[in-house]
């Protein structure tokens, strides 16, 4: 990639080092975003916030259906699928509103 950018916060710069990431990365590696597009993430398959919660809620021996998870934005959207009670803020995109069971105030 020989893009720069001085404003690394740029939605559509994202965008495009996603598009030229994906041939490199293949099934090896998923990209979700965070804080209103402005940080691109990498992990590795099956590597996610919901796959981890659900690990952790082993130890004390925690249902799915017990857990509660707040999240405002993609990279959370795979633990707030898994959990009992998903709740976001009301200013968080429209994508993350949809899969969620509570709208609380802006965070």
């Amino acid at each position: 990639m020989n893009k720069t950018r001085e404003n690394s916060h740029d939605t559509e710069y994202l965008c495009s080092v996603e598009k030229e990431l994906k041939p490199i990365i293949k099934d090896k590696i998923t990209i979700n975003y965070s804080s209103n597009r402005y940080f691109i993430e990498l992990n590795k398959i099956g590597v996610t916030k919901g796959n981890t919660m659900l690990q952790l809620a082993k130890i004390p021996d925690v249902a799915p259906e017990e857990i509660i998870a707040v999240g405002d934005n993609y990279n959370d959207l795979s633990m707030l699928e898994k959990a009992g009670l998903s709740i976001t803020p009301s200013n968080t995109v429209k994508d993350i509103k949809e899969q969620c069971d509570y709208i609380c105030k802006n965070n």
